[in-house]
């Protein structure tokens, strides 16, 4: 007795919720990962294809890390600089110093001769760290759109059903007519 004295305004409440959500509900939505964008559709009937969009993704920032990777060269001026302060330390100041002055710049002499080496040598050594970083980068990204997008199809499609229980409630009420 009492719900049907309510009823009523059970269903005018309902509507405007179902109007409300309606309203609020966008065609499309944009999905940003990593620095890239996709508009999406919000009507589950309208399936996104997860396989194409993370090969995309996986390929541009495959492309990236190449570039990255790429990048990474011998900085010469570097290599000048530490083998002519080796050289200048090495020659003209151990031969003239004693002591303790003298084994300062003999280490200097030594730390100036690795650094010209690592940055001879070291380029691969950081070009295999740019591509790991990369690497990883990649699988976080394609792993958080393949379950942005299946969360996406969920909740659309939540609401969509959320929006038709309208119809459920409608009937269940008794009423025949549709709004």
């Amino acid at each position: 007795m009492a719900l049907r004295a309510i009823w009523p305004s059970l269903e005018k409440a309902a509507d405007r919720v179902v109007a409300e959500s309606r309203r609020y509900l966008p065609d499309q939505i944009t999905l940003s990962i990593a620095g890239y964008s996709w508009n999406l559709p919000t009507h589950p009937h309208q399936t996104v294809k997860p396989g194409p969009l993370v090969d995309d993704l996986a390929s541009r920032l495959e492309q990236e890390t190449q570039a990255r990777s790429d990048a990474v060269v011998r900085r010469w001026p570097r290599v000048c600089v530490a083998l002519l302060f080796g050289i200048i330390t090495g020659t003209l100041m151990v031969p003239f110093l004693d002591g303790a002055s003298q084994y300062l710049f003999l280490l200097l002499t030594v730390i100036a001769a690795i650094w010209a080496l690592w940055e001879i040598c070291g380029v691969s050594l950081r070009k295999r760290h740019v591509r790991e970083q990369g690497n990883q980068m990649r699988h976080e990204a394609v792993t958080t759109l393949a379950k942005a997008l299946q969360q996406r199809e969920d909740f659309f499609t939540k609401w969509h059903e959320g929006i038709q229980d309208r119809e459920s409630l409608t009937r269940w009420g008794g009423h025949s007519e549709q709004h």
